[in-house]
């Protein structure tokens, strides 16, 4: 959404973000203060092109702007590294817009007492990547550890992934094996890879239709495998991968038949939207059903 957004300023304000980005990218200037013009420079240009949705230019997009400008010395960023990174380090979580000055920091460091003196695991990434990592550059490497021992590790997630029947030929996509994707509206900066998700059907005969997994954060996606089975038009180009584990679509467990089960008395299904929290006891529930473990 960030990069929709900045496509669209850039095609009606060129100059105005081509200014926003030198003093961004001007490394004699106050780093902190530079984020924070860039964010409010761009909000006030969206709002003058009368758009009333968020322009996304977070510390999260500034991130990346910085680092394709510089990767040796910016590196990408997520909030939940940061957050996680914190806690585990036990120190205090920086203000808004000040938590990528902060977050470089904690990578540099984590570069220079535990990277660069590990030899080792410098030669195994070499040698695994070698077209893309030649040995001096860690700050890929330090978010990569950061990801595989943090954020692939935490908790699981469940949500429930909605559709409208009117909208979306679900039965068609199921029975086809077609939906490898999934619409994101809403969560988008929480949902993540190995959450549990019930697939849930609008409509007549409302109910759980499958259970899936995610399998890659929400990103922007022009195309999918389902695309052909839109009814109406599909506005979101948001999407997050999905595996879908357990097809119900042949024998679908359907809100009238389930609405007086106690874990189901608070389920936020049928509201109107296409993502929604959901607990370990509402997913838990139609997998027992199927006949499936626990997991």
């Amino acid at each position: 959404m960030g990069v929709a957004v900045i496509y669209e300023i850039t095609k009606i304000k060129p100059e105005e973000l081509r200014a926003l980005f030198k003093n961004l990218f001007d490394e004699s200037k106050d780093f902190n203060r530079e984020n924070k013009l860039f964010d409010k420079g761009t909000l006030n240009i969206y709002k003058s092109l009368k758009k009333p949705h968020s322009h996304h230019q977070d510390e999260r997009s500034i991130a990346t702007y910085l680092t394709y400008h510089n990767p040796l010395k910016y590196t990408f960023y997520k909030s939940s590294f940061y957050k996680k990174y914190c806690t585990l380090l036990g120190i205090e979580i920086a203000k808004k817009n000040e938590r990528y000055v902060h977050y470089l920091e904690l990578i540099n460091q984590l570069v220079e007492n535990y990277i660069k003196p590990d030899s080792n695991l410098i030669s195994t990434v070499k040698n695994l990547i070698p077209d893309y990592y030649d040995g001096s550059n860690h700050n890929l490497l330090a978010q990569d550890i950061l990801y595989q021992m943090m954020d692939k590790n935490g908790e699981t997630n469940y949500w429930i992934f909605q559709c409208n029947p009117d909208s979306f030929d679900y039965e068609n996509a199921l029975k086809n094996n077609l939906i490898d994707t999934w619409t994101v509206s809403a969560h988008k900066d929480k949902i993540k890879v190995g959450d549990k998700v019930i697939i849930w059907v609008t409509g007549k005969n409302t109910g759980c239709y499958a259970l899936a997994q995610v399998t890659s954060e929400p990103e922007i996606k022009s195309n999918t495998k389902d695309s052909a089975l839109w009814k109406t038009e599909d506005k979101n180009p948001l999407k997050v991968g999905i595996e879908i584990t357990h097809n119900l679509v042949s024998n679908p467990i359907l809100l009238n038949d389930i609405k007086e089960i106690a874990e189901f008395e608070k389920l936020k299904a049928g509201n109107q939207g296409t993502n929604f929290t959901a607990t370990q006891e509402e997913y838990g529930k139609p997998l027992d059903m199927t006949g499936s473990k626990p997991e």
